[in-house]
């Protein structure tokens, strides 16, 4: 499932649904919400598009895949699971820290958890030493 939180609208995607703001919108689509925001299928219907202009485009396959494109305006004005869309792709792995600062790490799992959203993956064991084959 991919969460998409934006000004006035939660829209959620759902390997079989699209909802904005807790109601199925995925029979209605395409629909456009709040701030001109566009929720559409791919010619093909294999993919759920959202987009918001002059801020990005993001592409679902409803089945783990996301593209998102981010607007060049915000390039270099972001960051997150995506990095910072300056171009330099040895910088994106910084991950968030208690403090809300960000570092530098080379570690993916590392950086992937520093960005959960707290209680998003509550059903989700997060794997420690322990669990990791003998040996390695």
């Amino acid at each position: 499932m991919v969460w998409i939180f934006v000004p006035s609208a939660v829209i959620e995607l759902h390997n079989t649904d699209v909802k904005v703001n807790g109601k199925s919108v995925y029979f209605s689509l395409p629909v456009t919400i709040t701030d001109n925001i566009e929720i559409s299928f791919n010619k093909q219907r294999t993919r759920v598009i959202v987009d918001y202009p002059g801020v990005f485009t993001l592409s679902w396959n409803g089945n783990g895949a996301v593209k998102a494109d981010l607007d060049e305006a915000w390039h270099g004005m972001v960051c997150g699971l995506l990095g910072d869309a300056n171009g330099d792709e040895e910088n994106d792995l910084k991950m968030l820290l208690p403090d809300g600062t960000l570092k530098l790490t080379d570690d993916v799992k590392e950086f992937g958890y520093s960005w959960e959203v707290p209680g998003s993956c509550s059903k989700i064991k997060r794997p420690t030493k322990a669990d990791r084959p003998t040996g390695q």
